[in-house]
């Protein structure tokens, strides 16, 4: 069985996030893979077996991909691909970009995210691959085994209970946390990821989406931006023993100026 699974690089916090103009982090610390994405992976390799293949892509910063790509090939992905597009708004709706990967590549049996990313947790990606790739989605999904060639059993996990049933491939599946124990990889395969090759594919223009649909899905969900927190001002003591009237008024005064009131 042939999988695709689309990952995530994080920025760690050893370091002054830095940000830039546009209101988006600026590569300048360690960079892990997206914990959740690591089962996703195992997932994808515990189906392969010995005759299929595993392809982990993300899509971003070069310095940001680069390491959760190779942190994939460490586990066992036999390839990784950067996928870049100059096409505006790109990264407003990732997802998209994801799917048009995919209708590229269009070499897999079943495609795999993790439930969400520990920097937005939005967990909206695998649902926008699915809708614009017109595949069935599965997300939550804690277990997943092959029946046939073209079919797996699932169980998806909620907060009420659980969902089982069968899926027939090709599907999108966003896997939960608890999905599995990912392996560790080895020196040896360190190694080697860190020496391996990384393919590209640019997403010059939209084919799952018209200009129309395109302008009206970023419009609807706006740019992120990140900005820092205000510098905390120094504690203001009021002495209640004063005059109480008076107290008062400093106090009500000092709350709106804090925007409370």
């Amino acid at each position: 069985m042939n999988s695709l699974v689309f990952i995530k690089g994080i920025l760690g916090t050893d370091k002054q996030p830095a940000i830039d103009d546009n209101g988006q982090l600026i590569p300048n610390g360690v960079v892990f893979l997206n914990p959740v994405d690591k089962r996703a992976i195992e997932a994808a390799l515990q189906l392969a077996g010995d005759s299929g293949t595993v392809t982990v892509a993300s899509y971003g910063e070069d310095d940001v991909t680069d390491s959760a790509l190779r942190a994939g090939l460490s586990m066992g992905a036999q390839q990784a691909i950067t996928i870049k597009s100059d096409i505006q708004d790109a990264k407003v709706v990732p997802g998209i970009i994801l799917a048009e990967a995919a209708h590229q590549l269009a070499n897999y049996d079943v495609i795999f995210t993790g439930e969400e990313a520990v920097d937005d947790a939005q967990g909206t990606t695998g649902s926008l691959i699915a809708d614009a790739l017109k595949l069935p989605y599965y997300d939550n999904v804690d277990e997943l085994t092959p029946v046939q060639s073209e079919q797996l059993t699932y169980k998806m996990k909620w907060a009420q209970g659980t969902v089982s049933g069968q899926l027939k491939l090709p599907a999108v599946i966003s896997v939960d946390s608890t999905i599995n124990k990912p392996r560790l990889p080895s020196f040896k395969t360190k190694i080697a990821a860190k020496r391996a090759q990384i393919d590209t594919i640019e997403i010059s223009k939209l084919s799952l989406l018209t200009n129309d649909e395109w302008r009206q899905l970023t419009s609807s969900v706006g740019n992120q931006r990140i900005v820092r927190l205000p510098e905390q001002q120094p504690a203001k003591t009021i002495d209640y023993e004063s005059d109480k009237t008076e107290s008062i008024q400093i106090l009500v005064s000092a709350i709106k100026q804090q925007g409370v009131l």
